[in-house]
């Protein structure tokens, strides 16, 4: 909000705000051509620029003895890419196309503090407000949030596989999201300690993500089901936005699985299903069937 932004940076008219993480930067680097990192001396291209932010950053660095290299660096990224795309010299078209491909998958976000901009912009992907309704699609979503203070997202695999069922006067959705720590304990071992969990005994033993799955609006939660390794349902009656929502707990070990399964139903129409969740390193998998398919 604008109290946080004025905080640390003095008392300023603040507009928005746009957020692009580092897959969203791959492909904004697409169109302009590879950037040179003038602290480090790095190319920084649409191939290495997640490896880099995501990875090799915390590989060079102690986070947690020299934060203020480790934010200077990240900050110096940011200042060279703006000013990169400042200059508009680049292939606009490349352009257009990337800043799309971010935003259909939820890597870039835009909130203006300017209500007639918010009001426009409200019901695009852009705002990551979930549909309010179901007339176009009916819309799923399944976010993840690392609760083990830590950086192990960048070796986490996803599937979210969506299933919609209609019969007469009825719609029902079957979630089913599996998250995979895709490293060995070995390898886990030898991390840096700011990728490993931050909670106090755990180190790279085990990892915590919470699961927020969304029905679409006008339904209820019929059921929520774990395969796998531990898992701790935190709550089954949140509703948010006048959706339901199923919030989880997955406890990971390296090499691990964990499926939760949320099924939702409700009576009307609906459209056919769709499904929103936060962009992962390592793209989601699945599928999404609605009726008939």
């Amino acid at each position: 909000n604008k109290a946080f932004w004025n905080r640390d940076i003095g008392d300023q008219q603040i507009d928005g705000v746009v957020g692009i993480d580092p897959i969203a930067l791959g492909f904004i680097l697409e169109a302009t051509g590879p950037i040179n990192i003038e602290a480090t001396g790095d190319t920084m291209t649409a191939d290495n620029a997640v490896q880099l932010l995501l990875s090799d950053v915390y590989s060079r660095w102690n986070a947690y003895e020299s934060p203020e290299i480790v934010d200077a660096f990240f900050a110096g990224v940011a200042a060279q890419v703006f000013d990169k795309i400042a200059t508009a010299d680049f292939n606009m078209m490349g352009m257009v196309s990337s800043l799309g491909r971010g935003i259909d998958q939820g890597s870039i976000l835009f909130h203006s503090f300017d209500d007639e901009t918010q009001d426009f912009i409200a019901d695009e992907r852009v705002s990551g407000i979930l549909p309010t309704d179901n007339e176009e699609t009916s819309t799923v979503g399944v976010y993840f949030r690392d609760e083990s203070a830590s950086k192990i997202d960048y070796y986490m695999r996803s599937n979210i596989d969506v299933t919609q069922t209609c019969t007469d006067g009825s719609t029902s959705f079957d979630v089913a999201t599996t998250l995979h720590l895709d490293i060995d304990q070995g390898v886990a071992d030898a991390l840096p300690d700011y990728v490993k969990s931050g909670t106090p005994g755990w180190g790279s033993s085990r990892f915590r993500t919470a699961v927020y799955v969304y029905g679409p609006p006008g339904t209820t939660l019929d059921e929520v089901t774990v395969e796998g390794r531990e898992v701790e349902i935190k709550s089954q009656d949140i509703d948010d936005l006048g959706r339901p929502v199923a919030f989880v707990w997955t406890y990971l070990a390296p090499t691990e699985l964990a499926t939760v399964n949320a099924t939702f139903s409700g009576d009307g129409e609906f459209g056919p299903a769709a499904l929103w969740s936060t962009p992962m390193v390592n793209a989601t998998t699945g599928t999404v069937a609605a009726c008939g398919e």
